[in-house]
């Protein structure tokens, strides 16, 4: 019969096997790249690239240029605002002056549109998208000149969308360093483990699709009653009997200060959607938390033997990602604070998003938005009602 520290020994094996598994997979994906197909550029299709902008980011200007200088023939810029002196329109003006020849557009999104305020602020953009081909991308993302050439090979007839995971760099504070090592480590691990045994992760950041297709469940804007629309996109998509396809490469994210608040709030919310959208993924994650796995065998041995592997592990594949600055410290302090986050999303009800707290009832019922406020620019409307998980 098997005894129960047999058990915790079968488990810690398993979990190790995929940490190192994960992270050679994941340097593995990262170098590797389409290749030029001969194809003259005439061939590659025009694209659509819709892009929200709320405030003026840090590193937003380089963001948005790398948009500008793509290495690719016809593809169209649209930047979505909800308020016209928001500070991102400046900005926006800047490159349209020093680019003049740029494909770039601005937008003015209606914020009373819906509650989820990326797909409110994308939403005027659908209909004015010269293109069936669509590349929603996120501000903060920052592109290498031939993203859309990396991207578009990989949009075969049978998949539904090609979506990136991220690569975190220039972080800054204690959140903005916590962020970078989290997500070019745990994060880039796992969503390459979940592409490889067939349970892809849509990421929001960059998302290339075919309008075409997805207007057969009514476009990106039937995802305006989702906190987490890229969870929903996904699983549209899946009912279609459409694959989800990751590109190679990650796609570089500029993080910027950011405080300790700042990254446990986005964290916290991370795990508040995974425990409502994926519940077994959410309690299997503190397994892979060094802290939590090491101390289950029990023994100060086994504690610091995990927390050694898994700190080599995470060394070599932020090196990889171009994270060596990443000290030890602030690992050790990532790694104890995770389970703490989780430990929140496990036990509250609730979570706060551009300004707005959304409350999940105690019985099977919907997720209800709390009492209505206005912040960040964005009014919450009354009234509204939604299922988290079918919505």
């Amino acid at each position: 019969m098997i005894t129960w520290h047999q058990i915790i020994w079968i488990v810690w094996t398993i979990n190790a096997l995929l940490v190192l598994t994960g992270t050679f997979y994941t340097i593995w994906r990262s170098r590797r790249s389409v290749k030029p197909s001969g194809a003259s550029s005439r061939s590659l299709p025009p694209i659509s690239i819709l892009k929200p902008v709320k405030g003026a980011d840090p590193g937003l200007y380089e963001n948005l240029k790398s948009f500008i200088e793509l290495d690719y023939p016809d593809y169209e810029l649209l930047i979505c605002t909800a308020d016209p002196a928001d500070p991102a329109v400046a900005i926006v003006r800047q490159l349209q002056t020093a680019y003049p020849l740029s494909p770039i557009k601005l937008v003015q999104s209606d914020p009373d549109f819906g509650f989820n305020p990326k797909v409110a602020n994308l939403h005027p953009a659908w209909s004015l998208a010269a293109h069936d081909m669509v590349l929603i991308s996120d501000s903060n993302v920052r592109a290498d000149r031939d993203y859309l050439k990396q991207l578009v090979p990989l949009l075969s007839p049978d998949t539904g969308t090609v979506t990136a995971s991220i690569r975190c760099f220039g972080g800054s504070g204690l959140g903005g360093r916590l962020e970078e090592g989290v997500w070019n480590s745990f994060y880039a691990r796992w969503v390459n483990l979940a592409y490889a045994i067939g349970r892809p992760i849509v990421i929001g950041k960059s998302l290339l699709f075919r309008q075409s297709l997805v207007n057969r469940f009514g476009g990106f804007s039937s995802c305006i009653d989702c906190i987490g629309e890229d969870y929903k996109f996904g699983g549209e998509l899946a009912k279609l009997g459409k694959r989800i396809n990751l590109m190679h490469r990650p796609m570089p994210q500029f993080v910027g200060k950011k405080s300790l608040s700042d990254y446990w709030s986005r964290n916290y919310r991370w795990h508040f959607l995974q425990k409502n959208y994926e519940p077994l993924m959410f309690m299997l994650t503190p397994l892979q938390y060094p802290v939590v796995l090491g101390a289950l065998t029990g023994t100060w041995t086994g504690w610091l033997a995990t927390m050694a592997l898994w700190a080599t592990a995470d060394a070599i594949l932020l090196r990889a990602l171009k994270s060596p600055s990443h000290s030890l410290h602030i690992w050790l302090l990532g790694q104890l604070i995770s389970p703490l986050i989780w430990v929140q999303a496990l036990c509250c009800n609730s979570v706060r998003w551009r300004g707005n707290k959304f409350n999940i009832k105690a019985t099977k019922g919907p997720l209800h938005k709390a009492k209505p406020t206005t912040t960040h620019g964005y009014p919450t409307p009354m009234g509204e009602t939604f299922n988290l998980r079918n919505s």
